[in-house]
């Protein structure tokens, strides 16, 4: 193969900047072969860039570009700074230096993250961020969990993640760490890895289908999509068609790409076969992109200009409420409580906070409750943060327990289960931008709900209470963190309803139908008022709300509604002129008792005129969506024609006592009736509350039950918090030992070599591996399948000889070049004084032999 060493920047390759894929291959000093076979198997025109790193100690000196130049058909280059990332070409980390990438652009600088081996990490944390779902990690031969905590960025980011297998590797321990993590998307050999990147990168929109255009369309087809949804949400519980179909079509595709499934079909087929890949599926939808202390900016406006206003309004004897719904795998919750720490100290107060995050997946939420992260993942949290509420350990960066125990984690879908309430600060923040536009109606009045009057609501960037303008006052339009409005009320709240239990029935019987996201929530509700116009040939109608609150208008309505002095209002009642309010009032409540069509007769004065005017009430029962009201006003049969003009004094008298006759005869009817009602729900109240006394009387026991079992939990954590101690200790111990042992093995300049009870090789020392020509690799193996520099016809029953009688033997031999060695075989014995193999040992007699030749018998 010809060798390619010039600069990326001269060889000739296709201009797709920002088309192709990026590889990060992460690697050891020992990983060459991996490397050369992965290279391979890519052709050298395929659109990918690759991007080598190695976690080599400071001292080594590398020469993997010479080495890959001459084994690869691509050009092969140290990484320089800012040079751009171009496609067929092969660029390798310089050791010393910290790599990155940004905007398309490689970029060096002195290593901020030691030791060495967390180059693969950063390198990947950065691919993840830049490259996004283009964005592709290996990892091949390699000691230690380097890269692993690089492979889940790229994998929140919507990347792919791949393996060495970890028998064909030449060190196993960093692709086993990596499967270990459940990050990987697949496990291949290195040349098998290489010919999966070429496959992705010649696939018609690699490495998956593009975003859907504007307007929310899917880009898979609705009727084959939904199965896919009915079987996620029959194994998790989450209806998926709420989500923004581009985003989820997008990453059905890269599932459909990875499986090598040729169309959705054949990948609904496969999901009923592998739960495996309905798992996989599953978490492949959910958005896992955060941090400790993401939006520094945010963080710092909260602990400056919000904070010390939450914490005022909060009762001393009442902690500090806070609410992060999608709170994926904790970082921002424990972020709110060290922020919440330090605001309370602040302020002279004891740290009284209970913080509640929630998610959709159980696997997020319990890597969120064990608390521990890696130095990448707490990277935001700055040093100082670090030293009080951390504690380092050997797998990484544990919360503290005083942290911990004011967090608590659970498995809850906004979207369906009840909400929590009395909140001070609900963080929602880049949840609602997956989401449907009618599901993000949905969730800002039930925040608004979840409030007190003086919490806080802070969102994301691209995410806003448009649709609630009403109900919220921006505390900072540009961090997005609002406040309930005093006295407002959030239109269009509806508590969730937990309906994956009838969905997951319904599966089995009918198909998902994906719902067209473009109309408003009440268009059904409409759609029926069209039918209910059309069959009475009526035009003039307004629709209202629950509320009363008018949401359309039909036909010509000022005859009956005209704006009122004051601030605008939709409501019925304030617009409708005077003779119509009261009736209007009276047939909606009919209509809403009967759930039936009411007609009244009215009068309506316009100036100097009165109308006759007749109002007929429509329930529009239209489920989901709450009952609405259809009222139709038209001109009664006998008052068909214009308008008569006022008539005098006396007659106006005489009518406007009737008209009070009969609003005080509606009055005592609508008294009659409340008083019914009401008596009915009293008897109702009084039932439910004996049922709550005695829930209340059974949640105290449970309750006392609890404390003891948490009483028991805190005994038995505080007894295995020493255990653990002790197990370090002597893992310390061990290690030292383990240390002084092998320094003595190494200084030993005598053959041993130690066996096991089945003659297998234990240990040996350096002189043992240049004398009996015995190699690393021997570990493990049969002594007798190795063919020994030593001429011993016998040397196994020996060695079964001494372990049975414990009596050394001892012999001379000779190895192949004629050198004379004395053999001493001993029974190898454990502390607590076990026969557990033998010790053959070799003195050099050589020269003693050679002067008893010179000298004669």
């Amino acid at each position: 193969m010809q060798a390619y060493r010039s600069s990326p920047e001269a060889a000739p390759s296709p201009d797709l900047t920002g088309e192709f894929l990026v590889v990060g291959i992460g690697g050891s000093a020992g990983a060459l072969d991996a490397f050369t076979d992965l290279l391979g198997a890519i052709p050298a025109d395929a659109a990918v860039a690759v991007v080598v790193v190695q976690h080599l100690g400071e001292e080594h000196a590398s020469l993997l570009v010479e080495l890959l130049g001459a084994a690869t058909r691509f050009p092969v280059a140290w990484a320089a700074d800012g040079v751009a990332l171009r496609a067929s070409h092969v660029y390798v980390n310089p050791p010393k230096q910290e790599l990155t990438v940004r905007d398309g652009v490689l970029r060096l600088s002195a290593i901020r993250h030691p030791p060495v081996s967390r180059l693969i990490d950063v390198f990947f944390a950065s691919l993840a961020d830049d490259r996004r779902e283009r964005a592709i990690g290996v990892l091949v031969s390699g000691n230690g969990q380097d890269g692993v905590d690089g492979l889940r960025a790229i994998k929140r980011a919507g990347g792919l993640a791949f393996a060495q297998t970890p028998h064909t590797a030449a060190f196993s321990a960093m692709p086993t760490a990596a499967i270990q993590s459940g990050c990987i998307d697949h496990v291949l050999g290195a040349a098998a890895i290489g010919g999966e990147v070429a496959r992705l990168a010649a696939s018609p929109g690699a490495p998956w289908p593009e975003p859907a255009e504007a307007g929310g369309t899917p880009s898979l087809p609705p009727h084959q999509v939904g199965p896919v949804f009915a079987r996620l949400l029959s194994a998790g519980g989450v209806d998926f068609r709420q989500y923004k179909q581009s985003t989820i079509s997008r990453r059905i595709g890269r599932r459909l790409m990875l499986t090598k499934a040729p169309d959705l079909p054949h990948y609904v087929s496969l999901l009923e076969k592998d739960p495996a890949e309905v798992a996989a599926l599953y978490d492949g939808l959910l958005i896992n992109v955060t941090h400790f202390f993401r939006d520094a900016e945010v963080f710092a406006f909260l602990q400056e200009r919000v904070l010390p206003g939450i914490i005022a309004s909060v009762p001393p004897d009442r902690p500090v409420r806070v609410w992060v719904p999608g709170c994926a795998s904790g970082e921002e919750v424990y972020s709110l409580s060290m922020l919440l720490f330090e605001a309370l100290e602040a302020a002279g107060r004891p740290p009284a906070m209970q913080l509640f995050g929630t998610d959709v997946s159980e696997r997020l939420i319990a890597r969120a409750r064990s608390g521990l992260y890696s130095s990448t993942d707490v990277s935001g949290a700055g040093a100082a943060r670090l030293e009080r509420f951390f504690t380092l350990t050997e797998r990484g960066y544990g919360v503290k327990k005083a942290v911990r125990d004011t967090c608590v984690f659970a498995r809850h879908n906004v979207l369906s289960d009840p909400p929590f309430s009395r909140m001070d600060i609900i963080s929602c923040r880049n949840v609602m931008i997956y989401l449907r536009a009618r599901s993000q109606r949905m969730l800002t009045p039930l925040f608004h709900r979840a409030l007190n009057p003086d919490g806080v609501l802070v969102l994301g960037q691209a995410e806003s209470v448009a649709a609630q303008h009403d109900a919220f006052l921006p505390i900072d339009g540009r961090f997005r963190i609002y406040r309930p409005k005093p006295g407002a009320r959030a239109a269009g709240f509806v508590l969730p309803k937990n309906q994956a239990a009838v969905e997951r029935a319904s599966t089995e019987r009918a198909t998902f139908i994906m719902e067209d996201d473009s109309k408003p929530e009440t268009d059904g509700v409409l759609r029926e008022a069209d039918r209910v116009l059309l069959n009475q040939l009526a035009s003039n109608a307004v629709v209202v709300n629950p509320q009363l609150d008018i949401i359309e208008y039909r036909g010509d309505t000022a005859a009956y509604f005209a704006p009122q002095p004051g601030r605008p209002s939709a409501s019925i009642l304030k617009l409708a002129r005077d003779g119509l309010a009261a009736e209007i009032r009276g047939a909606i409540e009919a209509a809403r008792e009967g759930k039936t069509r009411v007609s009244r007769q009215a009068t309506v004065a316009q100036g100097e005129e009165v109308r006759a005017v007749q109002i007929e009430v429509v329930p529009l029962d239209r489920p989901p969506h709450p009952l609405h009201y259809l009222i139709v006003f038209r001109a009664p049969p006998e008052a068909a024609g214009p308008a008569h003009p006022r008539p005098d004094e006396r007659a106006l008298w005489a009518q406007h006592v009737d008209q009070l006759t009969r609003d005080l005869h509606d009055v005592r009817d609508r008294f009659r009736a409340y008083v019914e009602r009401h008596e009915a729900r009293d008897q109702e109240l009084r039932t439910t509350n004996e049922a709550t006394i005695s829930a209340n009387e059974e949640l105290q026991s449970t309750n006392e039950e609890l404390e003891t079992a948490k009483e028991e939990l805190q005994s038995a954590n505080e007894e295995l918090t020493t255990v653990n101690e002790e197990l370090h200790t002597r893992h310390l111990e061990l290690i030292r030992v383990n240390n002084d042992l092998l320094n003595l093995v190494s200084s030993v300049h005598v053959p041993i070599v130690m066996l096991d009870s089945a003659m297998r090789i234990r240990r040996f020392t350096p002189m043992a591996e240049k004398i009996l020509s015995v190699i690393p690799s021997d570990v493990g193996r049969p002594l007798t399948d190795i063919n020994l520099n030593i001429d011993v016809a016998n040397l196994a029953q020996l060695i079964l000889q001494v372990s049975s009688t414990l009596a050394p033997v001892e012999l001379e031999v000779r190895d192949r070049q004629g050198h004379w060695y004395s053999l001493r075989i001993r029974p190898y014995k454990t502390s607590d004084d076990r026969i557990d193999g033998s010790v053959l040992t070799l003195v050099d007699i050589d020269e003693i032999k050679r002067l008893r030749s010179q000298l004669g018998p």
